[in-house]
């Protein structure tokens, strides 16, 4: 994978396009976005991700956060939501520094509810995912909450992988991010790498009594059971 030619770094963010008066306009708001994450999170170390705009021939890595030292937020040129991506790739990214590690479930739940956040959007966020929700049967919350990220598109339905990032944003919605973090700090006491996902069941188990996990479906909703 190549580099963008051009490099514009400020306050420690550094982000790479082809044009330099590219950079230049991104840079500014991926520093505030930096902040806001790292404040939510209560991260304040180094190192922050470079960003790098990438046309889409580079398929595989844009839009998402690389496996190189220092990581990389790789985003597609002309993406309809870039702020989205580099906020939720941060919280990735940042959340590697807490105490333990979270179920990829609730690591994407938190992601995207730390994403909305970051750009005064979460109720719009929260909106879509119960939205989705209101159509999602969980039979199963044990297989959901267990399974890795590469799983997510195996799941048999087209609004499948949506669903059950839907229904890790629910658990966070319920902690918060401080309740989670104290999830993860309880872990980190008992000598545990990572949150163990039984954990999240309780949880779920109370923010699927609400309206959304109700026994009748409301007329012209599609059901998505998610064994």
């Amino acid at each position: 994978m190549i580099a963008p030619p051009c490099v514009v770094d400020r306050d420690g963010i550094v982000v790479r396009a082809e044009y330099v008066e590219e950079a230049e306009r991104l840079v500014g708001d991926y520093v505030d976005l930096d902040r806001r994450v790292r404040d939510m999170l209560g991260v304040h170390s180094p190192p922050t991700p470079e960003i790098w705009l990438m046309e889409e021939e580079f398929g595989e890595t844009v839009n998402g956060l690389s496996g190189f030292t220092p990581p990389i937020v790789c985003l597609e040129r002309g993406h309809h939501d870039n702020r989205q991506v580099v906020a939720h790739e941060l919280s990735h990214h940042y959340q590697r520094r807490w105490p333990a590690r979270l179920p990829t479930v609730v690591d994407e739940g938190l992601a995207d509810l730390v994403a909305g956040m970051a750009r005064d959007q979460l109720e719009e966020v929260r909106e879509r995912h119960y939205h989705t929700l209101r159509r999602t049967r969980v039979q199963s919350i044990d297989h959901v909450l267990e399974l890795p990220a590469e799983d997510f598109e195996e799941i048999p339905h087209l609004w499948g992988s949506r669903a059950v990032r839907s229904v890790g944003f629910a658990i966070v919605d319920k902690l918060g991010v401080d309740g989670l973090l104290q999830m993860c700090q309880r872990a980190n006491a008992l000598d545990l790498d990572a949150v163990p996902s039984d954990w999240f069941e309780p949880v779920w188990s109370a923010v699927a009594s609400r309206s959304f996990q109700q026994k009748e479906i409301p007329p012209g909703l599609e059901v998505v059971t998610l064994l």
